[in-house]
């Protein structure tokens, strides 16, 4: 019988002080390290940028696995749960941040129609792999940040954003109300709430159509679908845990009836809820 591999779920963000010993809330954090083994499945809620510095591994997450090499760039939204193995001499940076800070100090990022594309990526996370010339620009972004002030933070992360979305292969997004982006903002804070499109719409001051417009040219998919795809990657960090039922995973992450999660689950991932927490654990336990 495979045992369970630890999981983790991460929740906040946490740095040391000046003395090293206390730790305190950050707007952003960014830590480096090295790794030779393999970093077992977990998720967080806060966003999370991976960069390859240099070495290799396998990266999985919902989406899919794939090669982790000098250069490669991995966006990970809130929720989403990931895992890498075949590490070798792997040398990354993670840059990690809150979904409040996209209502903050980050909200100029919001007006950038490059940003806005980087971060509406329509699936838990996002690949890219960076030329070596920005690698470099982002590295020295990455190292500026530990340690100093929370405006200089935000600031080197916005350059890094930017050095990254320049390099997105997908089409800039056209301008979009900024009301918009809020109202997708509260669901991604807080999926299990019981949205409705039309209180959506009526929060960002559109009418429906106009807003189910606009969240389909920035996530391409309806505003229920989106919904829908946020609770489905809450509820796969949840199933990893164990520590739930599935009929009490899909009440906590806002589906009205278990019945209803496993047909979203299955439509979504091809599996039962219970079968496909069966199988990723296998995998990792092997």
């Amino acid at each position: 019988m495979v045992s369970k591999p630890p999981t983790v779920l991460w929740s906040g963000l946490v740095r040391p002080d000046s003395s090293g010993s206390e730790r305190q809330s950050a707007a952003v954090v960014a830590i480096s390290g090295r790794h030779d083994c393999p970093i077992p499945i977990h998720a967080h809620d806060f966003w999370e940028l991976q960069v390859c510095a240099s070495g290799s591994a396998r990266h999985e997450t919902q989406d899919g696995a794939g090669d982790f090499t000098r250069g490669s760039v991995v966006l990970l939204r809130p929720g989403t749960w990931h895992r890498k193995d075949r590490c070798r001499s792997l040398v990354s940076w993670a840059c990690c941040w809150p979904v409040t800070a996209m209502a903050e100090g980050l909200a100029p990022a919001l007006k950038d129609p490059q940003l806005v594309t980087l971060l509406r990526h329509p699936g838990a996370a996002l690949v890219i792999q960076l030329p070596e010339a920005v690698l470099r620009r982002c590295l020295v972004h990455l190292k500026a940040i530990p340690h100093a002030p929370s405006f200089v933070q935000q600031a080197r992360l916005l350059l890094l954003l930017d050095e990254i979305a320049r390099h997105l292969a997908s089409p800039v997004a056209k301008a979009v109300p900024a009301a918009v982006l809020r109202a997708l903002d509260a669901v991604d804070a807080a999926p299990a709430h019981a949205w409705t499109v039309t209180g959506l719409a009526r929060q960002a001051q559109l009418s429906v159509a106009h807003f189910a417009r606009c969240c389909r040219q920035l996530t391409d998919l309806s505003p229920q679908a989106y919904i829908i795809q946020r609770r489905l990657e809450r509820a796969m960090t949840l199933l990893l845990t164990g520590e739930q039922s599935v009929s009490s995973i899909a009440l906590t992450c806002g589906f009205s009836e278990p019945s209803y999660f496993a047909r979203c689950f299955r439509r979504h991932y091809g599996s039962s809820p219970s079968a496909w927490s069966g199988s990723t654990v296998g995998k990792s336990g092997s």
